[in-house]
């Protein structure tokens, strides 16, 4: 989430962003995400022109952007959270991502789930061609996409609302194997 201001003069621009950022932090923190967890995504300035067909276009104005990540562990928060920064002046929030805090057991768990799969998906096969399933040959892991929330919704409401409203509904690990198998 972030700032983005325009302005006639660069100076202007940059001066009204940097004070409207700062109390964009400042709630940030004051809604309880650990400064550790804020970090500058992007920052930048640029002109606003005005093109015209045949004459030379002209800079009416510019434009500076400051957007952070941050990273809210407790799903329960995000809402007020993210109205927190809003009331303090951020007016552009975009790309929300739900993810696992650590993901590497419930991706294990996905791997052996999807090796059981592919044995049970074989054997069927085998069974249908009168064969028997030998050993495996080879396994490999084809994908292992970041968990994310299935369904994700995310409704933004007025901003003078009491909180962003955030729904939230299950989380979808997908991990994709390809198993060889000998036949006998």
């Amino acid at each position: 989430l972030g700032v983005r201001t325009l302005a006639k003069s660069v100076q202007e621009a940059v001066a009204e962003n940097n004070a409207v950022a700062q109390g964009v932090l400042a709630a940030l923190e004051n809604a309880g995400v650990e400064p550790r967890r804020i970090e500058t995504s992007s920052y930048s300035v640029t002109a606003e022109r005005n093109f015209r067909r045949d004459k030379p276009d002209t800079v009416v104005g510019y434009w500076a952007s400051n957007m952070v990540t941050v990273g809210i562990v407790a799903l329960d928060r995000l809402g007020a959270v993210l109205q927190a920064a809003i009331d303090a002046g951020a007016n552009n929030v975009s790309n929300l991502r739900f993810t696992l805090k650590d993901p590497e057991p419930v991706k294990r768990q996905a791997r052996a789930n999807a090796v059981k799969d592919a044995r049970t998906r074989a054997q069927t096969l085998a069974e249908a061609a009168e064969v028997k399933l030998g050993n495996v040959i080879s396994i490999r892991e084809l994908s292992a996409r970041t968990p994310v929330f299935k369904d994700q919704r995310m409704m933004l409401e007025s901003a003078m609302a009491e909180a962003v409203p955030i729904r939230v509904d299950e989380l979808e690990v997908s991990i994709q194997v390809e198993v060889t198998y000998a036949i006998e």
